[in-house]
């Protein structure tokens, strides 16, 4: 989902993929983040995969509706 509108844009031709890492933290920190694949990308394709990242979290919560503390 965060590569889908990246794969049209002419400034991440370089980009491969998408590197996830979830944290496992709860309340208002965010819990989940990620990287481009390759890490060293244009500042253009920076930005449009920061815009992208950031409207798949908003859309999607990965935070477990049931803890297990045991």
């Amino acid at each position: 989902m965060v590569m889908a509108p990246l794969r049209s844009q002419k400034a991440c031709r370089e980009l491969q993929g998408v590197d996830l890492v979830y944290v496992g933290t709860l309340g208002v920190s965010p819990n989940w983040f990620a990287r481009t694949v390759p890490i060293v990308v244009s500042n253009a394709c920076r930005r449009a995969f920061v815009s992208a990242f950031a409207a798949v979290r908003r859309e999607f919560d990965l935070i477990p509706t049931e803890i297990d503390l045991d």
